[in-house]
């Protein structure tokens, strides 16, 4: 049973740890999917994150992978400061859900709101 659920998770799930579906705000539209897929290799602090963005309107299908050292998200009594953690996963959030053209435009929105949650 234990190989099954194995190879389950390795070949089907590919290391997804969320799967989201972000609902259309009239309610008539198609739904948005998101999905959150991480890897971290043993002996290493270089975490890989992958998000995808399945826009439900264009059937378009954006994704962003990034990897980055987990040492920024800790200070040092080990202690996680959720300023960086959550500014992280903003900024990919960010990345996917604008398209590329308009990015230079949000960014300035993406700062203001984080300055809000400081």
């Amino acid at each position: 049973m234990m190989g099954v659920i194995t190879l389950f998770s390795k070949y089907r799930e590919r290391s997804i740890f969320m799967l989201a579906v972000e609902k259309d705000k009239a309610g008539l539209g198609p739904d948005n999917m998101w999905s959150f897929s991480s890897f971290l290799p043993r002996f290493t602090d270089t975490y890989t994150i992958t998000l995808q963005f399945f826009d439900g309107k264009s059937k378009e299908t954006r994704h962003v992978q990034r990897k980055e050292s987990i040492t920024k998200w800790f200070d040092e009594d080990g202690l996680l400061v959720m300023e960086n953690f959550f500014r992280f996963f903003d900024e990919l959030h960010f990345e996917v859900k604008v398209k590329r053209h308009d990015m230079y435009k949000g960014k300035n929105q993406l700062q203001s709101g984080l300055m809000k949650m400081v």
